[in-house]
């Protein structure tokens, strides 16, 4: 049965390469990325040649596809296979959705905020040099957030917050810019279990701690290389930046949790440019346009560069496997770890079921409101095979 359909397969039921650019640059270039004196020097790491490969596939005979066939007017659908990458930008924004998801269902009914912790640009080098120091950055804002929230009560208080931080290593100019998103609880849980809203954070106490946590955690994790850099340009740290490194914490703006999850999931898994910032991709001079907003006026910069310029910085992004973006802390670490009833009690939320964890087809009715398997004729089709090359 399949081989009587494979005839019948249009272009029209798999991807266009002319609508996913970027898809299309790595298609048309890669190899020449590869040839690069630059990348000839220091070879891609595994994870991206793994990441590459699976994107340029999405969605096309080389992935393979599902066959579903109407049992009532026999009429047949095929569904390209995707890559479930997060570098494709069609399945990064499915997984940033998914991950909006599994938050929305765990998250305490109270308002959040949403708070950035940065670093200085003279750090930036360490983690790109060594990734495995990214740990540091998650470990250094989760030690912050709990000597500030054990700051709140008395000498033997043990009050438990509730926190998902989020790693970022890029900025809108798509430079190496590591930094983390949190999505913050605005209260705290004390011994007894008890739910208690956060009237206030110091901005000053919260920069400074996050400044001193981090290069303290430096300083004990880097390799012997980078010893007496870093000891130089951690003298130079504290006397530029005598109150701490930039962060952002302000209340929420919005009432409702979702709405808050919203916001700040938008920083969450999110593919590292969306391609409607390409403004032109021409494969003949292998040049690629592009905008940003800068983030200190806001106003527009626009940036026309080679395509392997281009894939640089887009490769440079790419996790190393089985590197975690997103991590839990403090009650919601709990949560992870199925110990929902003491949220429940805490706060008499309930808990929704993830609508992302079923599959394509329940994502696509949610999101856009179509059944992809129902028919022309009114009946629902069922799945025939699968074809995997």
């Amino acid at each position: 049965m399949m081989m009587k359909k494979l005839g019948l397969l249009c272009a029209d039921d798999f991807v266009d390469l002319d609508k996913n650019i970027i898809q299309n640059i790595f298609t048309n270039h890669f190899q020449e990325l590869l040839e690069d004196p630059e990348i000839i020097q220091k070879p891609l790491r595994s994870c991206v040649f793994s990441n590459v490969e699976r994107m340029v596939k999405c969605r096309t005979p080389e992935a393979g596809f599902s066959l579903f066939e109407c049992p009532h007017c026999h009429d047949f659908k095929i569904v390209p296979h995707s890559c479930k990458s997060k570098f494709c930008n069609s399945c990064g924004v499915k997984y940033a959705a998914q991950r909006a998801d599994t938050i929305k269902s765990i998250v305490l009914d109270c308002p959040h905020r949403h708070v950035v912790l940065t670093i200085a640009e003279k750090l930036r080098q360490f983690f790109q040099y060594d990734r495995k120091l990214l740990n540091l950055l998650f470990s250094a804002a989760a030690d912050t957030l709990n000597h500030i929230f054990d700051s709140f009560g008395k000498k033997d208080d043990h009050f438990k917050p509730a926190f998902i931080i989020t790693l970022h290593t890029f900025g809108r100019d798509l430079k190496w810019n590591p930094h983390v998103h949190i999505l913050l609880a605005d209260g705290y849980v004390d011994e007894a279990n008890v739910f208690h809203r956060l009237k206030f954070i110091s901005y000053t106490a919260l920069r400074k701690r996050w400044m001193t946590t981090l290069l303290y955690a430096l300083r004990d994790n880097i390799g012997d290389k980078y010893k007496l850099m870093l000891k130089k340009i951690t003298n130079i740290l504290y006397k530029k930046y005598d109150n701490g490194f930039y962060v952002y914490a302000p209340p929420t703006k919005y009432k409702n949790v979702d709405d808050t999850v919203d916001y700040v999931v938008r920083y969450v898994g999110r593919p590292v440019m969306a391609q409607s910032r390409i403004t032109d991709y021409d494969p003949v001079n292998k040049t690629v346009s592009y905008w940003y907003e800068r983030h200190e006026d806001g106003v527009r910069v626009d940036i026309c560069e080679s395509v392997i310029d281009f894939m640089k910085k887009l490769i440079l992004h790419v996790p190393d496997d089985q590197f975690k973006m997103i991590r839990y802390y403090g009650v919601y670490a709990s949560v992870k770890k199925k110990a929902r009833a003491l949220v429940k009690v805490m706060t008499q939320r309930l808990f929704r079921a993830s609508l992302f964890k079923k599959n394509w087809r329940d994502f696509l009715i949610h999101t856009f409101h179509h059944d992809p398997l129902l028919c022309k004729c009114g009946h629902y089709m069922e799945f025939l095979e699968c074809y995997v090359p």
